[in-house]
């Protein structure tokens, strides 16, 4: 008999903070998904949580930090640091995978990449990807950002047509987020992105504790004998952002034999036109978001109790009250709130998150 596919949810505690993690088992493998949401010490969490997933047998593939401190000491997995400028608005994601093998790709001393495969396919995993040089200009550094992406990627034999999803953390994002999109369109025009799947994708404006200008990230999937396939998703309430020179899907769709992922980009009070909406309005911002962001959900057979990760980015502490009210209904919400700048001066909020949905009897 086949071995049945099962999405499992929990809420531990790891310390004094609840972890919402996802467990989804499926033949020969089994990944875990965990968000914890730290008021205070997010580095913490993130070693406390690291070690609890290691005792269960399963290694890590990738981690997100969100603190007011960088980690300070290396750890033996990929992982993006990210410094939160508020205080109570800190955060941790892990992702890991048991039952199979990992390959961690090193870059000199630090670990920026995991590549596993089941039966279906291969995955990369990149994270915390930095440029070379910390004192060239934040296009350079972006340019140079892309080319070691490219580079890993033909080390382990894909290529960035086989990216589905990308994070790029850009400090002080709207001194220079024209910048960013010239460097990425250029870029994708290079490598024949715009003749095919254009990832979906996250550019938010944070800091980093290495002083560059860019930290980047990314997930590749090359199926075997096309068995996974992705496709880009349109928003029912949003334009296509290529439209207004920003190189990213709303969201992309990975279709395996047994489930489905819904990876959503990074999403704003935007209208049909890419205009920005609600300017001034913290709680209409956070309402349209949340509404554009449904309406995709459901439009593609996706609930929030399918979602297994969001984060939000907020431009004031203040909104993090006005967004947990919005998302009330929503029971073990796996969320990280944290400050960050959006790419526009007049947008205040930007929300992305990843839908995991069951398709085998």
């Amino acid at each position: 008999m086949a071995q049945q596919i099962i999405l499992q949810r929990q809420v531990q505690q790891v310390g004094q903070v609840a972890t919402r993690m996802a467990i989804l088992t499926r033949p020969g493998c089994q990944e875990l998904l965990a968000c914890t949401f730290a008021d205070t010490d997010a580095r913490t969490s993130l070693i406390t949580l690291g070690q609890q997933i290691t005792d269960l047998g399963a290694q890590v593939l990738t981690a997100d930090l969100f603190d007011r401190c960088g980690l300070g000491t290396e750890t033996p997995y990929p992982i993006s640091e990210l410094l939160t400028t508020t205080e109570g608005l800190c955060g941790v994601c892990i992702r890991a995978v048991k039952g199979t093998q990992v390959r961690t790709i090193w870059e000199g001393q630090r670990p920026i990449g995991s590549l596993w495969a089941d039966q279906f396919g291969r995955y990369l995993w990149l994270s915390g990807l930095l440029p070379d040089a910390r004192t060239d200009s934040p296009a350079t550094q972006a340019r140079n950002l892309f080319g070691k992406m490219d580079h890993v990627l033909r080390q382990v034999g894909m290529a960035f047509t086989d990216v589905v999803r990308t994070w790029f953390y850009n400090d002080r994002i709207t001194c220079w987020y024209d910048q960013f999109n010239r460097v990425r369109n250029e870029f994708f025009q290079q490598h024949g992105l715009f003749s095919g799947l254009v990832p979906a994708s996250t550019g938010i404006g944070i800091p980093n504790p290495y002083g560059t200008a860019i930290v980047g990230g990314l997930l590749a999937v090359k199926a075997k004998e096309q068995v996974i396939t992705a496709r880009a998703v349109q928003s029912p309430l949003q334009g296509p952002a290529l439209e207004y020179g920003s190189s990213f899907s709303r969201a992309v769709e990975l279709v395996w034999p047994d489930h489905t992922r819904l990876l959503v980009s990074g999403t704003a009070s935007i209208d049909q036109q890419g205009r920005t909406c609600h300017i001034g309005d913290p709680a209409g911002q956070i309402g349209l978001t949340i509404e554009v962001v449904d309406r995709l959900l459901q439009a593609n057979g996706y609930g929030w109790t399918d979602v297994v990760r969001i984060v939000a980015y907020v431009t004031d502490v203040r909104l993090r009250q006005i967004l947990l009210e919005r998302l009330l209904d929503v029971q073990d919400l796996p969320i990280i709130i944290t400050p960050a700048q959006i790419c526009r001066p007049d947008l205040l909020f930007e929300m992305e998150c990843e839908a995991i949905r069951l398709t085998a009897p």
